[in-house]
C-alpha cells in the first residue's frame, strides 16, 4: 500500500530558504568571478603596458634619428642617395611593423574576445624570431655601408684635419654602438616574448 507524501507549511517554507540561499550564494560567487576576471584583464593590460609605451617612444624617436641623419649627411658626411631612402625604410618600416603587429589595445585586453587575444599574442611570439632575423640581415647591410661611406669618405681628407681625427673616432664609436644597439634589441625581443607568454598564461587559466 503506497503513502502519499506530503510536506508541511514549514518544511515548504524551509526548502524555499534553502532555495533561495542557494540563489544567493551562486550570485555572489558568479559576481566574484567576474571581479576575479576583470583583475587578472588588468594585470594583463599593466604587464602589456611597458611594450606600448617603448612602441610609443620608438615612433617619436624615429622622426628624430632620421632628421638628424639626414642633418649628417648635409653638413658632415656625404651619402648616397640609396643609403638615404635605405635608412628611411629600416626606420619607417619598423614603426609600422611595430604599431601593426606589437601594439595591443586596451580595449582588447580589457572588454575583448580572449580567445582572438591569445591567438594574436601567440602570433606575436612566434613573429619575433623571424623579425630578429629579418632585422639583423637589415640592420648588417645598413652598417656595413655607413661604414664603407665613412672611410671612402675619410680618405678624401686631410690626415692632420680635426675632421678626419673626429671621424675616425665616430668609425669606432659607431661600430661598439652598432654592437650595443643589435644585443640590446636581440634583448628587448627577448623580453617582449617573455611578457607574451605570462599573458598566454593568464588568459589560459581563465579559459
Amino acid at each position: 500500500m503506497e503513502k502519499d507524501i506530503t510536506t508541511t507549511p514549514s518544511e515548504t517554507f524551509e526548502l524555499e530558504q534553502v532555495r533561495m540561499q542557494m540563489a544567493a550564494l551562486k550570485s555572489k560567487l558568479d559576481e566574484q568571478e567576474i571581479v576575479n576576471k576583470q583583475l587578472i584583464r588588468h594585470t594583463m593590460k599593466s604587464r602589456l603596458s611597458w611594450i606600448n609605451s617603448y612602441i610609443i617612444a620608438e615612433t617619436a624617436a624615429a622622426p628624430l634619428i632620421i632628421i638628424a641623419f639626414y642633418l649628417i649627411d648635409i653638413y658632415v658626411i656625404p651619402a648616397s642617395p640609396w643609403l638615404l631612402v635605405y635608412t628611411l625604410l629600416i626606420f619607417i618600416g619598423n614603426v609600422i611593423y611595430d604599431l601593426r603587429f606589437s601594439y595591443v589595445k586596451d580595449s582588447s585586453i580589457l572588454q575583448g574576445d580572449l580567445k582572438n587575444l591569445r591567438q594574436g599574442l601567440v602570433g606575436r611570439r612566434r613573429r619575433i624570431m623571424w623579425e630578429n632575423i629579418v632585422s639583423l640581415a637589415a640592420i648588417a647591410v645598413w652598417i656595413a655601408w655607413i661604414l664603407l661611406t665613412t672611410y671612402d669618405y675619410m680618405l678624401t681628407l686631410d690626415p692632420a684635419s680635426n675632421l678626419y681625427n673626429l671621424i675616425e673616432v665616430g668609425i669606432v664609436g659607431l661600430a661598439v654602438g652598432s654592437v650595443a644597439g643589435i644585443v640590446g634589441g636581440l634583448l628587448m625581443n627577448r623580453k617582449i616574448a617573455q611578457t607574451y607568454g605570462k599573458v598566454i598564461d593568464q588568459i589560459d587559466e581563465l579559459l
